[in-house]
């Protein structure tokens, strides 16, 4: 019964790690290329963007909710670390 424990714990870590890695990266890319995308957007976009019509509002909040974002994938990853690690 342990052995099973230990298999899953151990999966649903590595679970855990790769999936915050990836929202992480994806997280950090979109609020790398908002900004770019945000210079160049019409009016109108940035209307139905949260923050907008203006381009510097509209990416200091989608920095903010990138934040939040990335806070829960980090505490992912450290879950997910951490449970690896006690497997071992």
């Amino acid at each position: 019964m342990g052995s099973v424990r230990r298999r899953s714990k151990t999966f649903f870590g590595v679970l855990f790690l790769v999936v915050g890695g990836i929202v992480l990266l994806f997280t950090a890319a979109r609020a790398i290329y908002y900004p770019f995308w945000a210079a160049g957007a019409s009016r109108e976009e940035l209307a139905r963007s949260w923050g907008g019509p203006s381009a510097i509002g509209a990416t200091l909040v989608h920095w903010l909710v990138a934040l939040v974002v990335a806070a829960i994938a980090l505490l992912l990853i450290r879950t997910g670390n951490r449970w690896r690690r006690t497997t071992d």
